[in-house]
C-alpha cells in the first residue's frame, strides 16, 4: 500500500473522542473492565453502525460481546459460542459484603480481595 494512503486510512479508522468516552461510560455502567484497545474497537464499530454501515465484531472476548450487545452492535464468536445474555456486573467483598459499582481490587473496609458478581441479566443474545 502506498505511504500516501496511510493518513486517510488512519483517520477513517480512528473513532472520535466523543464515541470513545460514550463507550467507556457504557462499559463502566455494565461493570466491564475493558482496555483502551477494546473500547476503541467497540467505539469504531458503534460509529460505523450509526452511520449505516453493516458491522459485525468478531471476538471471543465476553466483555466486548457484553458491551457490544448492549449497544446493539452485532458480534460473532470466533472459536467460542459467545455470551447467551447481557450481564451487568458489580464487585462484592466476600468477607464483609460491601459492594462496589466500579472495579476495585481490595475492599476499602476489610482489605479482602473483591470478586466480580453478576447483578442483573439483560436481553438474550442468541
Amino acid at each position: 500500500m502506498p505511504p500516501w494512503l496511510y493518513p486517510p486510512l488512519k483517520s477513517l479508522l480512528e473513532p472520535t473522542k466523543e464515541s470513545i468516552e460514550f463507550v467507556r461510560r457504557k462499559s463502566i455502567e455494565m461493570g466491564e473492565n475493558l482496555g483502551d484497545t477494546d473500547i476503541k474497537l467497540i467505539s469504531l464499530a458503534w460509529e460505523l453502525k450509526s452511520s449505516g454501515e453493516k458491522v459485525i465484531l468478531l471476538t471471543d472476548d465476553y466483555g466486548i460481546q457484553n458491551v457490544a450487545s448492549m449497544l446493539d452492535i452485532p458480534w460473532k464468536g470466533v472459536f467460542q459460542p459467545g455470551i447467551r445474555e447481557e450481564v451487568k456486573w458489580k464487585w462484592r467483598c466476600p468477607a464483609c459484603g460491601k459492594t462496589y459499582n466500579e472495579l476495585v481490587r481490595r475492599c476499602e473496609y476489610c482489605g479482602t480481595q473483591v470478586r466480580r458478581t453478576g447483578i442483573g441479566r439483560g436481553r438474550k443474545t442468541t
